[in-house]
């Protein structure tokens, strides 16, 4: 007989963070804990952020979303999901899933008319993840940008 393993998902709090290095190394991501403490702090009391974790029975955290809302001189309000990342341990078990559907839920009470996402053209597996979900390409785009301290650094912890 098969085990029915059940996994949770919540709003995040600072104690989640120390698994959060780890998962997004997963996605190539390299990001010490101090730099998403300093993150989470600017944005654990921004109401146009929401971060969710989802867990294990035992709390361990096996995967995070982070959606955002924005809105601009073109388009209405609409939320963005600015991160999304499962344990590899844990993919293809529906968790993915339950934290989009925790995201678009929290954009829906936002007053969100849409949620959109950018997806590396290289994952072509989160790509049929996501189609699988209901979201349709809608452009190519590229991404530039540049750096304002001067200093040879990156935007992004890769």
């Amino acid at each position: 007989m098969r085990s029915i393993v059940m996994y949770f998902c919540r709003e995040i709090s600072e104690a989640d963070l120390g698994a959060l290095p780890d998962l997004a190394a997963e996605l190539g991501y390299k990001v010490t804990i101090e730099e998403i403490k300093e993150t989470f702090s600017c944005l654990e009391n921004d109401e146009t952020n929401k971060l969710f974790i989802a867990e294990t029975e035992d709390k361990m955290v096996i995967g995070w979303v982070h959606v955002s809302i924005y809105r601009t001189l073109i388009t209405k309000k609409t939320a963005i999901v600015l991160g999304l990342v499962v344990s590899s341990d844990y993919r293809k078990a529906g968790i993915g899933r339950m934290l989009m559907e925790k995201a678009e839920l929290w954009a829906q009470a936002k007053g969100c008319l849409g949620i959109r996402l950018y997806s590396n053209i290289t994952r072509t597996e989160a790509h049929q993840f996501y189609h699988r979900l209901g979201y349709e390409e809608t452009a190519n785009s590229l991404l530039l940008q540049k750096c304002l301290d001067n200093k040879p650094s990156v935007l992004f912890h890769k």
